[in-house]
């Protein structure tokens, strides 16, 4: 009689053992899969090392080797809560509009800026339009009640900026040439001021920054406007 017939070779089977093992230890891998990650690895070992095993649920080779499993490369982001995602979109709401507040703020800050800047500028060319230029070719300042320059009072000599109200006088008038013998310096001052009040006039107009290039033009314009004041005055001293 062939022995694989009797009830008990049959309970004593490779099969049989594993399956019985099987319905009181849980599956490693499916341990693995529970357990949370960590960083190290996790030593796991094969469903089933027996060799002729049938079960469907085992994909284990024959004798396969422990292997180990590294639970970060195979973590999985949960899904956030509803209640998660509703306060997210509530704060990038918020973000959103407190960036859209700066920018409508914004254009109107920088056009008050450039306004005040246009009418700074402009407001010492008025006014020297309304003085009459000395014919020493300084103090027209004077004018206005104002003292005279202190370095002349002191030291006897004038200063780079003498003549500079008395150059804008003539400059206001067309008269250029006179502007520039009376203060070279004053003379490419007072156009470079008409070219900055054109440049914030155009901010206050359009509402967005000048470019980069302007500003650094701008910049050593006022540099060399002072290295002209300075030779000059040399210059004046020297004769």
């Amino acid at each position: 009689m062939n022995s694989w017939n009797t009830p008990r070779d049959e309970f004593d089977s490779p099969n049989a053992i594993h399956a019985e093992r099987r319905k009181y230890e849980p599956d490693s891998r499916e341990q693995a899969r529970e357990e949370p990650a960590t960083e190290e690895p996790i030593l796991v070992e094969p469903a089933c090392n027996n060799l002729g095993c049938n079960d469907p649920g085992c994909n284990a080779p024959a004798t396969a080797p422990p292997v180990l499993v590294h639970p970060i490369e195979h973590e999985t982001t949960p899904a956030a809560p509803e209640g998660t995602m509703a306060a997210a979109a509530i704060v990038l709401e918020n973000t959103s509009l407190g960036d859209q507040n700066r920018v409508s703020r914004s254009p109107l800050s920088l056009r008050v800026t450039a306004a005040l800047v246009v009418l700074g500028i402009l407001t010492p060319l008025g006014i020297a339009r309304t003085l009459s230029p000395s014919t020493q070719g300084l103090g027209t300042h004077q004018q206005l009640g104002l003292p005279p320059c202190s370095m002349r009072v002191l030291f006897d000599m004038r200063c780079p900026a003498c003549g500079m109200t008395t150059s804008w006088s003539y400059w206001t008038r067309g008269q250029w040439w006179s502007s520039l013998r009376t203060n070279s310096g004053g003379a490419c001052l007072a156009f470079l001021v008409v070219a900055v009040a054109l440049i914030a006039s155009r901010v206050v107009w359009t509402g967005r920054m000048p470019e980069y290039a302007t500003t650094y033009r701008i910049g050593w314009a006022i540099v060399a406007i002072g290295v002209v004041t300075v030779v000059d005055w040399i210059v004046r001293l020297s004769l």
